[in-house]
């Protein structure tokens, strides 16, 4: 494992114990998610960690796709966006 994969891992874990799952971390974002049918869609706002994207679903990390970005506008969701789950890995 890369110190890159082994960061975003730590980061993924810890946002996990602190905010719960399904949860979509969209630029820095932590927001909470809705997956549906292979897509995702932010439900609320949560706060800012890190720069990444990605999804977790329960001990699972998941790379997505932008189709439509989440806007998020004095600290609520405006626009869920929607978001294709690309993969999904484990969490080591």
């Amino acid at each position: 494992m890369t110190d890159y994969t082994e960061a975003i891992a730590k980061l993924a874990r810890e946002v996990a114990v602190t905010y719960g799952t399904p949860v979509l971390v969209f630029r820095g974002a932590v927001m909470g998610a809705e997956v549906f049918d292979g897509g995702v869609t932010a439900t609320s706002f949560h706060g800012y960690v890190g720069s990444g994207t990605f999804l977790l679903v329960g001990n699972e990390i998941c790379s997505v796709r932008v189709v439509r970005e989440p806007r998020v506008f004095r600290n609520k969701v405006r626009d869920g966006g929607l978001l294709e789950i690309v993969g999904c890995s484990e969490l080591a």
